[in-house]
């Protein structure tokens, strides 16, 4: 085996001989090469997380944003029912249904108070159908029932678009333009979610426009 020898001076100007010997040259050796790797795998591996957070909350906003259109559906087709005295619209007195998650969903890929959120979401509409139910099942006034579906539709819907907007805002994808491509349903949604609030007006029908 071949021994490597140098001289080693410190600072005190001491030299001593120092002996290396193949073994400890090559743990040198593999021990530098090694961190150029590990940063390698490190920012690879970070690639792939922030792929796979954008991926993921691509499919939970267009989820959420869709839940948010149908909320605003409800709200359109109540008011136009109300508003031409049942002859148009249809009156609805329950949430629209929301879409399952993806099973294959890698939740630790996103922030874990916008995955806590979102997860909460179909938690938050179950009790917002007991609250609208509760007009019908121990009241029995059907038209409170329908206003209370309103007010749930309009804070559900407007809360699920803005946590979908959030989504997209964190994870770095662009702004969804449904808004701004179809009819104003955002409008609808602040109009119930404002009515809901205690000591707010009656929200004022509208009779135009509810649809493109």
């Amino acid at each position: 085996m071949e021994i490597l020898a140098y001289e080693h001076c410190d600072q005190g100007g001491s030299c001593g001989k120092v002996i290396q010997s193949p073994l400890h040259t090559g743990l040198l050796k593999e021990a530098a090469n090694a961190r150029p790797v590990r940063v390698i795998v490190r920012h690879r591996f970070r690639a792939a997380l922030k792929r796979e957070a954008r991926y993921l909350a691509q499919r939970l906003s267009i989820i959420l944003e869709k839940f948010a259109v149908d909320c605003a559906n409800v709200v359109a087709d109540n008011e136009l029912a109300d508003s031409s005295g049942g002859t148009a619209g249809e009156r609805h007195s329950s949430l629209p249904i929301f879409g399952s998650f993806p099973s294959d969903a890698d939740w630790k890929a996103i922030d874990p108070d916008l995955m806590d959120r979102v997860m909460s979401m179909p938690n938050e509409l179950e009790l917002a159908g007991q609250k609208i139910g509760f007009w019908w099942n121990v009241v029995g006034d059907e038209d409170c029932m329908a206003t209370e579906a309103d007010h749930q539709a309009g804070r559900c819907g407007l809360r699920a678009w803005l946590l979908a907007a959030e989504l997209r805002k964190r994870c770095g994808i662009p702004a969804s333009t449904l808004h701004i491509a179809a009819w104003d349903f955002l409008a609808a949604l602040r109009r119930q979610d404002a009515a809901e609030k205690p000591g707010a007006a009656k929200p004022r029908l509208a009779t135009t426009n509810l649809y493109p």
